[in-house]
């Protein structure tokens, strides 16, 4: 029981990072896409949902792989995820409530598995994980996002300026920003190191 337990922990700390990762991705998305500060209100979009900032970074249900991932999000979140984020008050009517002297209200859910619902994976080949692993691989290759990634895994800074968006336009119509990377984190070096 305590391994399921710590299993239960861990799965649940990969849900939680990984929504936090999506919501901050395309937060930075937002300056290599059609973003226009005099139109659109920055701060409003990074109080949106995840759910709300994907469909506005990508092109559903035109872009397949997209669209595929998103729905397992969404499973992802709403099975997996969210129960556990708000206390497990679920969707489906089973939460129920009890009154702990000194703690106020915890909820509870009746299950008919010995095993609950959000630990089935133990059982399972860490499928939804695979999912998730495999979103950040595929955006690797995207034909729009394939820049943007080497641009943010290469540790810069994401310039949202008219000539930092129009920059990152012209790479990623070159299809690659690996020399831009490398340069830009070596001019960052060399202005740190006080030694040249």
């Amino acid at each position: 029981m305590l391994n399921q337990q710590h299993s239960f922990f861990l799965e649940q700390a990969v849900y939680f990072a990984f929504f936090g990762l999506l919501e901050h991705l395309l937060t930075l998305f937002l300056a290599f896409d059609d973003f226009n500060p005099s139109k659109d209100d920055f701060n409003k979009f990074i109080f949106k949902s995840w759910s709300k900032k994907y469909k506005r970074i990508f092109s559903m249900p035109d872009d397949k792989m997209a669209t595929t991932f998103y729905d397992h999000f969404i499973e992802i979140a709403r099975k997996h995820r969210n129960p556990h984020a708000h206390g497990m008050i679920t969707g489906e009517g089973r939460s129920v409530f009890f009154s702990l002297e000194g703690t106020g209200l915890l909820s509870a859910y009746f299950s008919e598995s010995p095993i609950p619902e959000s630990l089935a994976w133990l059982e399972g080949n860490g499928g939804r994980f695979e999912i998730i692993d495999n979103f950040f691989a595929e955006l690797k290759k995207h034909p729009f996002y394939k820049v943007p990634m080497q641009i943010i895994e290469g540790g810069l800074d994401i310039d949202f300026s008219t000539r930092g968006r129009a920059e990152y336009a012209q790479l990623i119509e070159s299809d690659d920003a690996s020399d831009y990377v490398e340069y830009e984190n070596d001019l960052a070096d060399r202005h740190s190191n006080m030694d040249w």
